[in-house]
């Protein structure tokens, strides 16, 4: 049986957590339900890859509205492949065989999926593994896909989502050249139970969020390099809630090697940032013209060479500490800052952090050590991970989670 550690068993009694910012609009969850429900007694044809029609494209064709389209293991390439486009159908589209067995690769001459100018047709994808596409893995504008358990690896750009509200969920997005979730262009919307790693970009190699709004839930953010700001994520002129999120290992060349704040708003609840490097100021956070509330979270072991290695605030800049962990002489820069009394300043004791030489790396244990100030105590569990060192691990989840699970 899953064990599970809740935030909310974990909150100070009488004592309110972090407002959350809304939700994105929650269409894709009665979306998914819908087709969940339509796959246990679907109207439509069922239509399989390759047995019936020879290529993707050949059964995007032939199909309605409704329909499911069922992909056999192995690697499909060239063009009835690839810039697969479903047009103003609703469709189910499930790779058959378990995790990583159907392979859709791009070959770096196409985007593998593309939906533009359907906001009402909620086709779904999962279980693919989707490779090489250029310039998108999955691009998104103004439609509605619900995307889930799969993974889009070695694309330039994993996925770019412009004027989309909806909740992709159980991905693994690797190695993009070029950043590897963009989200732009009006977007309210939602990623969750996922891992973004091992990508590169100028701004945000592993999310890029500007004019828009992103959710991050439950999520690992590791092991990405920027070669300007924001190593795993730069929001600029938007906003970005981390709700349980573990973000170490990434690396900038210039400000913000975990997070880089621009005009923007940020909400950390249950997040850690931890052996994240800049090259030049802020390891950990670097804010400008931007407010922050840091809830229930983890700033520490972050490096700079400059000042701020955990946190810089420019003039411009606010941030709130409560419940959190900081190490307050990592603090920089002239903005204002708060610590409310359940500030904790001393180490959190991390099962195995590793050094700042090492990012961009997915290195490191983050869970804590048996007598960590962050285990307990009048804040209950504070950071991404509970007590684990040598033990099974165990990560922190919410009850949206465990609904997500069981749709």
């Amino acid at each position: 049986m899953m064990n599970l550690s809740l935030p909310m068993a974990n909150a100070t009694p009488g004592k309110p957590r972090l407002t959350k910012v809304p939700r994105a609009i929650p269409v894709a969850s009665v979306v998914l339900a819908f087709l969940v429900g339509a796959t246990a007694a679907h109207a439509g044809a069922i239509r399989r890859v390759p047995t019936e029609y020879a290529t993707i494209k050949a059964a995007v064709i032939a199909a309605e509205t409704g329909d499911s389209i069922l992909i056999a293991p192995g690697t499909y390439t060239g063009a009835e492949n690839r810039a697969i486009d479903v047009g103003l159908k609703t469709l189910y589209i499930r790779g058959t065989g378990g995790a990583g067995t159907v392979v859709i690769d791009a070959e770096n001459v196409a985007n593998c999926f593309s939906f533009a100018n359907s906001p009402f047709h909620y086709t779904s994808l999962q279980g693919l593994r989707l490779r090489r596409g250029n310039p998108c893995g999955i691009y998104v504008y103004d439609a509605a896909p619900v995307i889930m358990d799969s993974s889009i690896e070695d694309c330039v750009t994993g996925m770019l989502l412009a004027r989309y509200h909806g909740t992709p969920s159980g991905l693994t997005i690797d190695g993009c050249v070029s950043t590897a979730l963009k989200v732009s262009t009006g977007s309210n919307c939602e990623i969750r139970n996922s891992t973004i790693q091992n990508s590169a970009g100028a701004y945000g190699a592993g999310v890029q969020i500007i004019g828009a709004s992103l959710l991050v839930a439950n999520c690992v953010i590791r092991g990405n390099d920027a070669s300007s700001d924001g190593g795993a994520v730069y929001c600029e002129s938007g906003g970005v809630v981390l709700q349980d999120v573990a973000i170490t290992g990434n690396r900038c060349a210039g400000a913000g090697g975990g997070i880089r704040l621009l005009n923007s708003s940020a909400t950390l609840e249950y997040t850690t940032l931890s052996r994240n490097l800049a090259v030049s100021a802020a390891g950990g956070v670097s804010s400008a013209g931007s407010s922050s509330v840091v809830g229930h979270s983890i700033l520490w072991g972050n490096c700079a060479p400059l000042d701020g290695r955990e946190i810089h605030l420019d003039s411009g800049s606010s941030a709130t500490f409560d419940c959190s962990a900081v190490d307050q002489s990592g603090v920089g820069g002239t903005g204002g800052i708060v610590y409310e009394p359940s500030v904790i300043f001393s180490d959190p004791l991390f099962c195995d952090m590793g050094s700042c030489a090492d990012p961009p790396t997915s290195l490191g244990d983050f869970y804590l050590a048996t007598g960590s100030p962050c285990a307990g105590g009048p804040c209950g569990y504070v950071g991404h991970l509970s007590t684990a060192c040598g033990e099974t691990p165990v990560a922190r989840t919410t009850w949206g989670a465990i609904r997500a699970a069981f749709r």
